[in-house]
């Protein structure tokens, strides 16, 4: 008689994974230290004070400056991406 290995296992809980987080002054400072302030507030259309002020304080940065962020980190992080 052959036994399901499967059935032998205890069930898993489903918790969720852990899914990392990157606070937004990390994800500048890396979108900085890639394209250049001046290239980071153009593509994010805000000026580089702007930028500085965000960097300074993360909770004055926008929902959508924060989206509009994490889909430049995203774009610098694919492989297919050329400067």
């Amino acid at each position: 008689m052959r036994i399901n290995a499967h059935a032998a296992r205890p069930p898993r809980s489903h918790t969720p994974r852990t899914v990392t987080q990157a606070d937004p002054v990390s994800l500048l400072q890396y979108v900085h230290q890639q394209l250049g302030r001046r290239e980071v507030a153009k593509r994010l259309r805000v000026s580089e004070e702007e930028i500085d002020s965000w960097l300074a304080t993360p909770a004055d940065m926008p929902n959508r400056k924060r989206l509009a962020l994490a889909d430049l980190v995203q774009e610098l992080t694919d492989p297919g991406f050329r400067k």
